[in-house]
């Protein structure tokens, strides 16, 4: 049984009268297992920033159970026997009734641990990046996707998730210094610069910046091993400023009614944990979904409101802002 997105009881089903087996305490935002009961017997979970579980204990504090995982979430126990049903990133984990799967319930989706993939098709289509296949934007140390279909920072505070960190906008999603992570699951991370194919030929270190005499300012490029064929000079383009869509005047209105999107970060509170925004206070600012036409969930859009009414927009999740108002 769910509440909301929440599974908060199993039930025997096949029993006359439907009988209650395990109730679950959970936190306020996706997947914070905190506690299950069952028959009075309470077991209470340990977890990461992941929300994997990392230990099961029993009311007494003894360790049912402890629980270590690879990157993308193929799971050892201490105790075999024991099988907590909740396991990487705090989801359903099918291995606990049929031992020989690494299948996880991600609600909208079957994710594989062994494999490191969804086993069927991303929902959104070629939207949601090139690989339609890809969990978390092949970054599953930092990003997770509790829904199977949605895409969102952790980084940003309980609940946020993350899908296709990459597909949905033009050009990587690239979370800190000049690396990139790899676009739609391709392949490993990219530099900022390339040239050539993604496998790593013609790849290129970017060096400091300096001025070049009567031009503007020029990065030196020094080749990691042949491919390319790249130029000793190289000038970034300058991206081009998107313009505002016209269906953003929705979004705006329905904030000011105090309507909301339904996503469980929609009118909650934007960290500007990059700092792409003027730094304010904690709590300063809101994040709330501007819908993108012909992608199912959120998409990748974004408005974020300051409490000095500040309006800010993001077509491509808070890597880039134009300032409304």
């Amino acid at each position: 049984m769910y509440d909301g997105l929440n599974p908060v009881a199993t039930y025997l089903c096949n029993s006359n009268p439907v009988q209650g087996l395990i109730n679950y305490l959970l936190g306020v935002g996706l997947d914070e297992l905190y506690l299950t009961s069952n028959a009075g017997v309470n077991d209470s979970y340990l977890r990461d920033a992941l929300n994997s579980t990392l230990a099961v204990t029993s009311a007494s504090g003894t360790i049912l159970d402890q629980v270590t995982y690879d990157p993308y979430g193929n799971s050892s126990d201490s105790n075999g026997s024991y099988a907590p049903g909740f396991k990487f990133t705090g989801r359903e984990y099918e291995g606990a009734g049929f031992a020989y799967t690494t299948l996880y319930n991600l609600r909208g989706r079957y994710y594989n641990a062994a494999l490191g993939r969804f086993i069927s098709r991303d929902p959104a289509g070629l939207a949601g990046g090139v690989n339609l296949y890809a969990y978390a934007g092949d970054d599953p140390v930092d990003f997770s996707d509790p829904t199977g279909t949605d895409w969102e920072s952790i980084l940003e505070g309980p609940g946020d998730v993350c899908a296709a960190c990459i597909g949905g906008f033009v050009g990587a999603y690239q979370p800190h210094g000049s690396a990139q992570g790899n676009q739609g699951g391709l392949d490993r991370d990219v530099t900022a610069f390339y040239n050539g194919s993604q496998n790593g030929g013609g790849l290129h270190v970017v060096g400091e910046p300096f001025e070049k005499p009567g031009g503007p300012v020029k990065f030196e490029m020094e080749p990691l091993g042949g491919g390319g064929g790249a130029p000793d000079w190289f000038e970034p383009a300058q991206p081009e400023q998107p313009a505002l869509p016209s269906d953003l005047d929705a979004t705006l209105q329905r904030i000011a009614r105090g309507e909301r999107f339904p996503h469980v970060r929609d009118g909650t509170v934007f960290q500007n944990k990059e700092g792409r925004l003027p730094l304010k206070p904690p709590g300063y600012y809101k994040e709330y979904v501007v819908p993108t036409p012909g992608v199912s969930g959120p998409g990748a859009r974004r408005v974020v409101i300051g409490a000095g009414g500040e309006v800010y927009y993001t077509p491509n999740h808070y890597d880039s802002f134009i300032q409304v108002k």
